[in-house]
């Protein structure tokens, strides 16, 4: 399911994401407008993992905190950032659960050529010592077609493709 509003009196369900706090509205909406930015974001919700587009041409894909990843897992996940890619170059910040894995059909599956034919590059945030371990394995073993980078913090991750994003253009 993907959140969106279309226009302020045809809001469906969004969520205003604010430095402190998080503001939900439904039906009537109120922005609550501070000093720093505000970002609307298009989300899809699924079984084991959320896809969400940070903003044109960056998608975060975060994981749930104990989800097995297999490949059906991860053929929902693609197709879920294809449609918020939109048919557009992209860059991923891909965040496991804490005590997330994945299959190694799954692994095979996300370093095809298929699942990476618009991606300019792709991060993975390490939040874990097994995090750590899979991503490794993951760069070294599998050799996905694009860039890819293992990053401890996400702020730092999404610098690294924001650089990435402008050597493309």
């Amino acid at each position: 399911m993907v959140n969106y509003f279309e226009s302020v009196t045809e809001c469906k369900f969004f969520e205003v994401y604010h430095v402190a706090k998080l503001v939900k509205c439904v039906k009537k909406f109120s922005i609550i407008f501070a000093t720093s930015p505000i970002l609307l974001m298009k989300k899809i919700n699924l079984d084991k993992a959320e896809v969400s587009l940070l903003k044109d041409g960056l998608i975060q894909i975060k994981v749930d905190k104990e989800a097995y990843l297999e490949k059906e897992d991860m053929q929902k996940i693609n197709a879920a950032k294809d449609e918020l890619a939109a048919g557009k170059k992209y860059c991923v910040v891909f965040i496991p659960g804490k005590f997330a894995n994945i299959s190694n059909e799954a692994m095979k599956y996300s370093a095809s050529k298929e699942v990476t034919k618009n991606a300019i590059a792709k991060s993975i945030v390490i939040n874990s010592f097994s995090a750590r371990l899979i991503g490794n394995f993951f760069v070294k073993f599998m050799k996905p077609h694009v860039p890819i980078h293992l990053f401890e913090q996400k702020e730092k991750a999404l610098e690294w493709l924001e650089q990435k994003m402008k050597q493309e253009s």
